[in-house]
């Protein structure tokens, strides 16, 4: 487990930004977690276009029409086939975005739904949070006081483009860490509605659950 140097990063501050998560896509959580559990217990495993599409949207109204448009039903279940058996993150990463419209954030958001227990989306948000104490107007990170990624220029702000396989798999050591040293959910976590699916089915703190704490805070922290 990593060396973290936390302000305020603890159960109780996660399940407090997960209670305060922004309402646009809060509500579609524990149904595209319901989606998920389903094409995980598939045999084999696979995804529908409609699945797929459904999770694409979520993260991008935009690229969810035009992922649907541009991917056939027989490529969505193909790709999505071989790149859930791969045994490798980058394997698993590499296969879904031959899909059209899905990069390595997208793909992230993917792997998320079907495996909330060891994958979490990223994105510039998350990273901006994870590699910065202090904003661009001089506010200090509320919840670590050192950063757990570095400040990368090709990861610009309102840009997730410069978030590579090899940077996908530095975050996700980090988001795993954090839940594992944050294993145990409040009582009044247990009871929130955005993770309803996710407890039911894990009895501990999972990768999913911190990242979308991070996510949650980033709209306090990043100020345009």
């Amino acid at each position: 487990m990593a060396n973290f140097l936390t302000v305020d990063f603890n159960a109780e501050t996660i399940d407090l930004l997960l209670k305060c998560y922004p309402e646009k896509w809060r509500h579609d959580i524990p149904r595209l977690d319901r989606i998920g559990k389903r094409m995980r217990n598939r045999e084999p495993m696979y995804g529908t276009k409609e699945e797929l599409t459904q999770i694409v949207s979520w993260k991008r109204a935009a690229t969810g029409r035009k992922f649907a448009r541009k991917n056939t039903s027989s490529a969505v279940e193909s790709v999505s086939r071989k790149a859930f058996s791969k045994r490798s993150e980058s394997e698993k990463i590499w296969e879904l975005t031959r899909l059209e419209q899905v990069g390595v954030p997208m793909a992230s958001a993917i792997l998320r739904f079907v495996w909330s227990d060891s994958y979490g989306t990223v994105d510039w948000r998350n990273w901006y949070v994870l590699s910065n104490i202090m904003n661009r107007v001089g506010k200090e990170n509320d919840v670590f006081n050192k950063p757990l990624l570095s400040s990368l220029s090709s990861v610009k702000r309102y840009s997730s483009s410069g978030i590579t396989v090899n940077r996908y798999r530095e975050y996700l050591r980090v988001i795993r860490s954090l839940a594992e040293k944050y294993p145990n959910r409040t009582e009044g976590g247990k009871k929130l509605p955005i993770i309803s699916e996710l407890v039911r089915d894990y009895s501990k703190r999972t990768p999913a659950e911190t990242d979308m704490a991070l996510f949650s805070y980033s709209w306090l922290f990043i100020v345009k």
